[in-house]
């Protein structure tokens, strides 16, 4: 193990921090959201639970908890060494003399056995310490609230990295060319950052397919063969495909030519069984989240968590459509990611599938409250204009027939807009308005900002509606 506490942590602490600044040009490192959770729960809250911070490789768990604790000289930061001799046991042993409050384990599932430290964990946390886990075998510690430390844990996961903290971190403006840069580049950092199809195939292999296959006991080549299958559903156009096993697509010349390009054998079999379980694991580890057709709930559509990983994945299968198409369906996969993350707690995302109607993929997301009977219907463009066609579905007749019972209490674009604009299209009030905006945050006071835009446009005030900066924004522990 290598251990780090007193001026030696603070010192170490001091070095990344110049590493980071000479990487990004900058003169001031900034924080990711999820590191003012850890300050305070280190910092005096009473919370009586082991802090678990769960993520992919290189989005930032480690160095998080660094910047998390660098002001408190009461604080221990233990790193496991793979392969190394000691077991739980040895750790329980060495915890045990410990005098720190804050107690941080990186690269936990690489301790041998450490089932029983696990259990000790909570007898500190019990003992008022203050215990943060982190490691690279995300699956593990997700699970570990499944396990030893059911209902004794606080779980972050950190995957969902946001527009804002994109801006914030490497200090860019809002607009149209930071968010493609986001998309293309966003949520991987230093040497992993994905910006090329080689990339993409070493990440996905080191990052999800080697963690998948060990977790659940498969050979690597089917471990290979369900990531890339989960991964072409959550780009694919149809949605029809959704509800079916990949025995279904396999005479799918698209999906074929896809496994192809990886490497993988076009007439693999993958059992439904597995590919179900596989699914749900990397749900659960937020590698995917997914979302159902309100219309027909046995439908249902997976969408990639991390931006560049989508747009990459999105240039792997359509290699023939235009930047701006491709683009434009990763920009939808992150909207429905940010709605996800920051959805009231009794309120459930939905899509629907307009594209039956017009011929043409068109989903519009949906939020729905089933206590209040509100619906709330958003589309994204990744243009600046803030514009709608009259006959867009997001404002036609076809999509509100399906509410019955239901009140659609908002209408939303999001887009590049320079400024936040409202109006009408087919008789439905419509807010123009951008992911940095709290408007968009705070959906459900949609007639209060309506006629707050409307006032501003009246007045020529359209000024106030744009940020000063990057902010911090709230984020939502699981």
């Amino acid at each position: 193990m290598i251990v780090y506490s007193g001026n030696k942590l603070k010192e170490h602490i001091a070095n990344l921090k110049e590493e980071a600044m000479v990487q990004t040009g900058l003169d001031k490192v900034y924080e990711r959201d999820f590191v003012d959770s850890i300050r305070k729960y280190c910092f005096g809250s009473k919370i009586q639970r082991v802090y678990v911070v769960c993520g992919l490789r290189a989005t930032g768990k480690t160095f998080g908890l660094f910047q998390a604790v660098e002001d408190f000289n009461d604080t221990i930061y233990i790193r496991a060494q793979l392969d190394e001799s000691q077991t739980g046991r040895d750790y329980i042993e060495y915890l045990r003399n410990v005098k720190e409050k804050n107690i941080i384990i990186d690269e936990y599932t690489w301790i041998k056995d450490n089932r029983d430290l696990s259990y000790y964990l909570w007898t500190l946390v019990e003992d008022g310490k203050r215990i943060v886990i982190t490691g690279t075998h995300s699956l593990d510690l997700d699970y570990l609230e499944c396990g030893e430390l059911v209902h004794r844990t606080n779980r972050i996961n950190v995957n969902m990295f946001s527009y804002e903290e994109f801006c914030r971190i490497y200090q860019k403006p809002y607009c149209k060319e930071s968010c493609i840069e986001f998309l293309k580049t966003g949520g991987i950092f230093t040497d992993y950052a994905i910006d090329n199809f080689r990339d993409l195939t070493r990440y996905i292999q080191e990052a999800v397919i080697d963690d998948l296959a060990r977790f659940m006991n498969l050979p690597i080549d089917e471990a290979k063969a369900i990531v890339y299958d989960i991964m072409y559903l959550a780009v694919c156009d149809s949605t029809e495909t959704n509800i079916k096993y990949p025995e279904s697509r396999i005479e799918n010349q698209e999906y074929r030519t896809m496994l192809t390009n990886f490497g993988i054998d076009p007439d693999v079999e993958i059992t439904p069984f597995k590919f179900k379980v596989a699914s749900e694991v990397l749900e659960k580890a937020r590698f995917v989240i997914k979302t159902y057709n309100i219309v027909n709930e046995e439908e249902y559509r997976l969408h990639l968590v991390n931006p560049s990983i989508a747009y990459q994945m999105v240039n792997a299968v359509f290699d023939k459509k235009s930047a701006d198409e491709k683009l434009g369906k990763a920009f939808e996969s992150y909207m429905v990611n940010y709605m996800y993350t920051r959805t009231n707690t009794n309120d459930y995302i939905w899509y629907a599938d307009m594209g039956q109607k017009t011929g043409k993929p068109e989903l519009e997301l949906i939020i729905v409250n089933p206590d209040d009977h509100l619906v709330y219907l958003f589309d994204s463009k990744l243009r600046e204009a803030a514009s709608l066609p009259e006959k867009s579905s997001l404002v036609s007749e076809d999509l509100e027939a399906i509410f019955t019972g239901a009140d659609v209490a908002g209408r939303f674009v999001v887009c590049n807009t320079k400024t936040e604009k409202c109006g009408e299209r087919n008789g439905k009030k419509v807010i123009f308005t951008r992911l940095d905006c709290d408007t968009l945050q705070n959906y459900r006071q949609f007639d209060e900002n309506y006629n707050r835009l409307a006032e501003s446009i009246g007045n020529g005030d359209d000024e106030k509606t744009k940020p000063t900066k990057p902010k911090q924004v709230g984020y939502n522990d699981d």
